[in-house]
């Protein structure tokens, strides 16, 4: 490995760890919502939510697979930080996700936390994901942008996450209904 790289280059097992891990999060999140609205887990929507979900919230997960490398904080691509910031809000709420029955059993006291931490978690890292994307991709020169989005794959698919955060703010919409 050299030493500009944060990672490598391929794929690792700790990477597909991590990625199925962020489908385990996505899951919690997407079950109630077909549970609930009655959808068809192989409807477009559906899928294209857990996809997205999944992809995600995998950030942290990756970004700790990268660190168990012993890769130094300060080698980290800002599309890798990008990843695990924008997937912070859906791992934090999964742990406060309700039940499909404690709704009915409990209004007003989960369901509220898992709102809020979902919907403030999901606007937070779109904002800090956009002001990131414009000064890096935006307002620089066309070679400072070619740098920013080099390799390794993590932070190409962090910058293509943080591109999409209006996906992120929709699914959130989505599953909070």
């Amino acid at each position: 490995m050299s030493g500009t790289e944060s990672t490598s280059k391929s794929l690792t097992v700790l990477d597909c760890a991590a990625l199925v891990t962020g489908a385990a999060i996505a899951s919690v999140h997407v079950r109630p919502l077909i549970l609930s609205h009655g959808l068809a887990p192989t409807s477009p929507i559906v899928m294209g939510a857990f996809l997205l979900i999944a992809a995600t919230s995998a950030g942290p997960f990756v970004l700790a697979a990268i660190r168990y490398q012993r890769i130094p904080l300060s080698r980290f691509k800002i599309g890798e930080i990008l990843w695990g910031i924008l997937g912070l809000p859906w791992l934090a709420s999964a742990f406060l996700r309700p039940s499909v029955g404690s709704a009915r059993r409990h209004p007003g006291t989960a369901v509220d936390a898992y709102t809020l931490t979902l919907a403030i978690g999901l606007v937070a890292s779109s904002l800090i994901a956009l002001g990131v994307v414009w000064t890096t991709w935006v307002a620089v020169a066309p070679e400072a942008a070619d740098r920013a989005a080099s390799p390794p794959w993590t932070n190409r698919v962090g910058f293509l996450l943080a591109v999409t955060w209006p996906l992120q703010c929709a699914s959130g919409f989505l599953i909070l209904g």
